[in-house]
C-alpha cells in the first residue's frame, strides 16, 4: 500500500477506500506476496479486476475486457459505465521504485 501512496492506481482515488491486491490471484500455486505481484486498488476497481472487466497489459495499459462489457450489456446491467470508464487512467500509476512495479511476468500470467 505504501508502495503506491496509498492511492488507487487505476483511479488516483484514495480516502481509505483501498485494498491491497494480487495481480496473480492467491489462488494461483505461482503467486507471491511479493510487492510486484500486487496493486492498490479503491474497493469499486478491486472487485472489477477480480470480475474480470479491467485489467491492464504488460506496457500498464488499463483494458477493458470487451467481453464482459457484452454480456453486462446484455443484461441491461451497464448503467453508470461510461462514468466508470471515464474516470480511469490510461496508464495504471506506478510505484517510484522499480522494483515495487508489477512484474510483466505476472501481468502477463494474469490475463492468461
Amino acid at each position: 500500500m505504501r508502495a503506491y501512496n496509498y492511492r488507487c492506481a487505476f483511479s488516483g482515488i484514495q480516502l481509505k477506500l483501498v485494498d491491497a491486491a494480487h495481480i496473480v490471484p492467491v489462488s494461483f500455486e505461482t503467486s507471491t506476496d511479493e510487492t510486484c505481484n500486487g496493486i492498490v486498488l479503491s474497493a469499486i476497481h478491486h472487485k472489477a479486476y477480480d470480475k474480470g472487466l479491467i485489467t491492464f497489459n504488460e506496457h500498464y495499459r488499463i483494458v477493458f475486457r470487451k467481453n464482459e462489457v457484452h454480456k453486462l450489456k446484455e443484461l441491461n446491467l451497464h448503467g453508470g459505465l461510461d462514468k466508470f470508464i471515464c474516470d480511469l487512467r490510461p496508464i495504471i500509476d506506478l510505484p517510484p521504485a522499480v522494483s515495487d512495479r508489477p512484474n510483466v511476468h505476472y501481468v502477463a500470467t494474469a490475463n492468461q
